[in-house]
């Protein structure tokens, strides 16, 4: 029981970051904005993933979704 609570505090550590952002939102250069994102796509995929483990579903689906969105993000910033 442990091991799991200790997951997802280490996995929602990431809502440090997007609070942060959000706050800072109007001060932050917008060459930043695609991490941004990607930190945001992070907590809401994190989210659903503490979701879908309550409910004893797997998060496979969530976490590929997740995975193509943030490489597609990277890739049309690099442009």
């Amino acid at each position: 029981m442990h091991s799991v609570f200790w997951f997802f505090v280490f996995s929602f550590s990431i809502y440090i970051a997007g609070i942060l952002a959000i706050i800072r939102l109007k001060k932050i250069n917008k060459v930043y904005y695609p991490f941004l994102i990607c930190i945001w796509i992070g907590c809401i995929n994190e989210l659903l993933t503490f979701l879908l483990y309550k409910q004893h579903n797997t998060s496979a689906i969530n976490s590929n979704i997740y995975i193509l969105v943030e490489s597609l993000l990277i890739n049309v910033s690099s442009i």
